[in-house]
This record gives C-alpha cells, structure tokens and sequence, in this order.
C-alpha cells in the first residue's frame, strides 16, 4: 500500500493536470480521514482515464466519486458475510449438540482447563469418541475467552460464536463424515465430483479471508469468484444466497438520521 505522500504524488502529478493548490491540499485533508486501501485504486483508475482524456475539472470531486463508487461494490459483499457466518456458526453449533449428545458438550474441556489438566488427554465426551485436534480448537476459544474475561458459556451456541470463522471451520473438518453427511445432497453431483474435505477448505478459507480483508477495511480482490464459492457453500446448508439477498436488498427502510438532513 502506498504511503499517504504517494498517494497525494498520484493526485498532484498524473491525473493529467496540476490541481489548484486548494483542491490538493483538500484531497491531502481527505488521506486523513478516508481509506487509502480504496483511494489508492480509484487514483489509478483516474490516472489510466487521463490517460487517454481529459479528466476536466474538479479533480478531488472525480476522485472522490471513483472512491465511493468502490466503497458501494464493497458495501455489497457485507450482507453476504453476514449470511455465511451466521449460517456456519450455527450449523456447527446444532451438529455439535448432536454428535456429542448435549448441548453442552464442551464441559469436560472446560473442566480440564480449570483443573489445570491437560484437556487433549480426553478420548471421549460424554462417551462419545473425540478428535484431538478438535479439543485443542474448543480448548484455544474457551482460553481466549476466558483471557478476555467474557461471561461463562451456557449453550454450545455461544461457545461457537465466542471462536473465530478459523474455529468453526476447523470444527468442520475435524467432524468432516459428521458434517458432510447432512450437507444438501446437491454437492455430491456436481461436475466436478462431491466436494471434498480438502476443497471445502480452500473454498472456506477464501471467503474467510475475504470476510477478514472486508471487516479490516481493506479491498476485497476476486469479488466474483468469492460470491461464486459463498453460494456454493451456502447451498450446502439450503439455503438461497440469491433469494435471500434479493429479499435484504428489496426491503424499503427508513432514511437514515444524518444531522444535514
């Protein structure tokens, strides 16, 4: 990412004109306050216009404009996230309440941890054969929570929801035959074959990673193919990403309470 000075360089010099001293000294207020991970790629997106034509007046205004418009195509991808990790963090939480037989299944790992014990030392829960990396995973969140000094867990839900995105996909590879066997059975005639531990891992840890660029604030590369694996994984829940974000898009909502209004 370019440094603020840079990006003021790129104003100042290759927008096909030198700006008036007041539009660039507004634009050097603007690096203070706006994304440069946005403003970066609309300044070279101008600079590629001017290019080949004149960008004519109002140099900051354009910029700006360019930058707004990528903050919109970003905006998009935000219900989408929210799908997907809502979707995945409570699936995980009810297939876990059902492999293990209780809700809360995580208890004897807790109970390790506040003995001061070893919880990987656990073969079972509650008779139930475990994997030992999936109680190192449930142990790392119930450390980190606990660090954190977050309120005692009570449903397997909340101790879903206390892990990151890494967490729940973890857990769903760690109870790969647990988890695909009740994956829409529409995955398993694909083209391409049914979809394999390894390649929801990829297709998991793309968006996740995406998901992680878009909440840190920076460009979200590949928007297409990002939707493209969302809506694969998605189906695999059954649910409609298309439907389901056509309803969220399609709502009429009260204007917002901005003071210029």
């Amino acid at each position: 990412m370019s440094s603020r000075q840079s990006l003021l360089n790129i104003f100042n010099t290759r927008l096909g004109r030198v700006p008036m001293r007041a539009e660039s000294e507004l634009f050097a207020a603007d690096l203070a306050r706006t994304s440069h991970e946005l403003l970066e790629p609309a300044l070279r997106e101008l600079a590629a216009k001017a290019a080949t034509s004149p960008l004519g007046r109002d140099l900051r205004d354009q910029t700006l404009a360019v930058f707004h418009r990528k903050l919109a195509e970003q905006s998009r991808l935000f219900p989408l996230f929210f799908i997907f990790e809502t979707a995945f963090r409570a699936f995980v939480a009810a297939r876990m309440e059902t492999i293990y037989r209780r809700d809360d299944w995580w208890r004897p790992i807790e109970a390790e941890i506040a003995a001061n014990r070893n919880p990987t030392a656990l073969s079972t829960l509650y008779g139930v054969r475990v994997p030992r990396d999936m109680v190192r995973t449930v142990e790392h969140i119930l450390r980190e929570a606990a660090s954190t000094r977050r309120h005692t867990f009570s449903t397997g839900y909340q101790v879903i929801a206390a892990g990151t995105m890494a967490h729940v996909g973890k857990l769903i590879e760690q109870h790969w035959a647990e988890m695909v066997s009740v994956f829409n059975s529409a995955h398993r005639v694909r083209p391409q074959g049914r979809m394999t531990s390894s390649e929801f891992r990829q297709h998991f840890t793309l968006v996740r990673h995406a998901r992680n660029d878009l909440y840190h604030h920076r460009a979200v590369p590949r928007q297409t193919r990002v939707v493209e694996v969302i809506d694969e994984l998605i189906s695999m829940l059954d649910l409609d990403l298309g439907k389901i974000y056509a309803e969220l898009t399609s709502v009429s909502l009260n204007p917002l309470p901005f003071s210029g209004n």
